[in-house]
């Protein structure tokens, strides 16, 4: 039996991204907001997530979203360009 190399095969396909590592990201700037500690204090006494924060919160979770849905997500999806910022 003799094996020949294909030339191209797999090495020009883009790389995918999985989503998890978006989503993982998408948590990690969410936790970065401290948006866990102003939940548990909204958990525990009823004071409300500052409005700026649950914003910020919301267009992460949209851009996690959208980098996901893409065919060929970015290699550099962590980038802040992709992000909102506070």
């Amino acid at each position: 039996m003799h094996f020949q190399i294909i030339q191209g095969g797999l090495a020009g396909r883009p790389q995918q991204t999985s989503s998890r590592t978006i989503v993982e990201e998408a948590r990690r700037r969410i936790s970065a907001l401290g948006y866990d500690v102003y939940r548990a204090r909204m958990l525990a006494t009823g004071e409300p997530i500052p409005k700026t924060i649950e914003r910020l919160r919301l267009q992460i979770e949209f851009v996690a979203l959208k980098l996901s849905a893409l065919s060929a997500p970015p290699p550099d999806f962590t980038d802040d360009g992709y992000w909102p910022q506070p």
